[in-house]
C-alpha cells in the first residue's frame, strides 16, 4: 500500500537520487542542465525551510514533495503568506499509479491545517504530466515568472475550501456567472491552449480507464499554431478577469450529403475545474454557434463517449439543444 510519511535525515541520499532521476527526462530543455541538476540533487536540504513528505509504495521510496507554510521563506514571486508546494517528484518506474496526486493532496491538507485560503506552486509547460494534473485538481495560472535556464515557468494557485466537520454536510449553493472574455485564438495563444488540451485528454483517459491519447504539449502547440494560421481550426478561448485562460472550444468544417452541405464539428470543449459551474461552457458554446452561423453551416455536431462517466457532459449538450442522432464513434489508425 502507498503511505505518506515525514522525511527523516536518513532518507537524504535516497531522496536526492530520486529527485535527479525524476528530472533527468527534462535535461535537454535546460540551457545549463549541470547547474540545474546540482540544485535538484540537494532536495533534502529543503528540510530546513519546509516539510518534506515522502511517498512509500510497499516500503520503496516512490515520490516526494516539499510543503512550505505561510510566513516561511520562499521565492519573491510568491506572497509571503501563501503556503506553497515545491519539487513534487515521482520515481520514473512508478508513475501512473496516482502517487503524484496523493502527494499534492497531502500538501493541500497541510495548507488547510494551517488555515490558508489557497495553495500555490511553480511549474512549467514542459512538465507534460504534472501540469495537466494540477489543472485537473483546480489549480489556475496566476502569473508568469522568470525563466529558469531558458525554461518557461509560472505560478499556479488553488483556492481551498475549509475542512468541514464530518457530521455536517456542506450546503450546496448556486454558483454565480463568472465574468470572462471570449476571443478567437491566434497562434500566440497556442501554448496556453495546448496545456488545456493536455488536461482535457488526461481527464478523459482517467475517466475512461483507457490510454487513448498521446499527450505531447510541444507537438500539440506546433500543430495548433499551424491549424490556426492556415484557417483549418476555429479556436475560441475564455479568459478570466486576470487574463488567465480558463477554457476553450475548437471547431472545424466538414461536408456531407446527409448534412446538405457544410457543417461544423466541435472537436474539443474544456473548462478548467476551478472555473466550472459558472456558465463558461455555455458562453463558449454560444460563441461557437455564432461562428457556425457566420460560416453558413447547417448544423453543429459533437461526440461524447457512451460511458456513464460522461453523463454530465451529455446532459450539458442536451440542455443546450443538442439531440442524440445515434451511432458510435469508430476509428482506424493509418500508418
Amino acid at each position: 500500500p502507498l503511505q505518506i510519511r515525514p522525511f527523516q535525515p536518513a532518507d537524504a541520499a535516497s531522496l536526492d537520487a530520486l529527485a535527479v532521476s525524476a528530472f533527468e527526462q527534462f535535461s535537454a530543455h535546460y540551457q545549463d542542465w549541470p547547474a540545474f541538476r546540482a540544485k535538484v540533487a540537494q532536495m533534502s536540504a529543503l528540510a530546513g525551510s519546509g516539510e518534506i513528505l515522502l511517498a512509500e509504495l510497499d516500503g520503496e521510496l516512490a515520490g516526494a514533495v516539499v510543503y512550505v507554510g505561510p510566513g516561511q521563506a520562499k521565492a519573491a514571486f510568491f506572497q509571503p503568506e501563501w503556503p506553497i508546494m515545491r519539487m513534487l517528484v515521482v520515481a520514473p518506474a512508478l508513475r501512473g499509479r496516482g502517487i503524484g496526486r496523493r502527494l499534492a493532496e497531502a500538501c493541500l491538507d497541510c495548507a488547510r491545517r494551517d488555515g490558508a485560503p489557497l495553495l500555490a506552486l511553480h511549474t512549467s509547460p514542459i512538465m507534460l504530466v504534472a501540469l495537466p494534473m494540477y489543472l485537473r485538481m483546480g489549480f489556475v495560472r496566476s502569473a508568469s515568472t522568470p525563466p529558469i535556464h531558458g525554461v518557461e515557468y509560472a505560478v499556479y494557485v488553488k483556492t481551498l475550501e475549509p475542512l468541514h466537520d464530518s457530521t455536517t454536510a456542506p450546503t450546496a449553493t448556486a454558483q454565480p456567472a463568472m465574468p470572462c472574455t471570449i476571443a478567437a485564438a491566434t497562434p500566440a495563444d497556442a501554448a496556453e491552449v495546448a496545456v488545456l488540451v493536455g488536461a482535457l485528454l488526461h481527464e478523459i483517459m482517467q475517466a475512461s480507464g483507457q490510454a487513448a491519447f498521446n499527450v505531447d504539449l510541444p507537438a500539440t502547440t506546433a500543430r495548433l499554431q499551424d491549424f490556426i494560421a492556415q484557417g483549418r481550426y476555429w479556436v475560441f478561448v475564455a479568459r478570466d478577469a486576470q487574463g488567465v485562460a480558463a477554457g476553450f472550444i475548437t471547431l472545424y468544417e466538414g461536408y456531407a450529403l446527409y448534412a446538405e452541405g457544410a457543417f461544423g464539428t466541435i472537436a474539443e470543449l474544456y473548462v478548467s475545474p476551478a472555473y466550472r459551474s459558472h456558465g463558461l461552457g455555455q458562453q463558449l458554446l454560444t460563441r461557437a454557434r455564432a461562428c457556425a452561423q457566420d460560416r453558413g453551416w447547417s448544423r453543429l455536431e459533437v461526440t461524447t463517449p457512451p460511458l456513464p462517466q460522461f453523463a454530465r457532459t451529455l446532459a450539458f449538450y442536451e440542455r443546450e439543444g443538442f439531440s442524440i442522432s445515434g451511432g458510435r464513434k469508430l476509428r482506424a489508425l493509418l500508418s
